[in-house]
């Protein structure tokens, strides 16, 4: 058993991490006292604009300004159902890229992404949902 200097409950090692410069080898923060500690922490808007650069340049090859401007280009909107960002609790649009070559071809909602992505990015298949939907509707 330890106690957490943050908390100050007596614990069981399991609820440490361990920690090789520690005397008795686990870390003096319990793990639930350092999930909070790193939460917040990493939830700074510094942090979180970085965050996404990173994944924008990483992922995507561009950066959060091109996505600004992909996004006014579209009139704020997907580029499929023009639904604004704002309607999908506060989420971003998705990137849209093609998975085989990796060139973005614009900004989906999570919906619209997602239905191309199950279709498999095949226009056959989606000129035949529309097909289906014109004829059961």
């Amino acid at each position: 058993m330890k106690t957490c200097t943050e908390c100050s409950v007596e614990k069981p090692f399991t609820e440490f991490h361990k920690g090789a410069k520690y005397k008795d080898g686990y870390r003096t923060k319990c793990k639930s006292c350092m999930s909070v500690y790193y939460k917040a922490r990493n939830s700074t808007p510094e942090k979180k604009e970085r965050a996404r650069e990173n994944h924008y340049q990483l992922k995507y090859g561009i950066s959060p300004a091109e996505y600004d401007r992909m996004l006014a280009e579209q009139g704020g909107g997907c580029k499929i159902c023009g639904s604004a960002e704002s309607k999908r609790k506060g989420q971003r649009l998705m990137v849209d890229h093609c998975h085989s070559t990796g060139k973005v071809r614009g900004l989906l909602c999570n919906p619209c992404n997602a239905a191309i992505g199950l279709l498999g990015d095949n226009i056959s298949h989606l000129q035949s949902a529309i097909e289906y939907l014109t004829e059961h509707s």
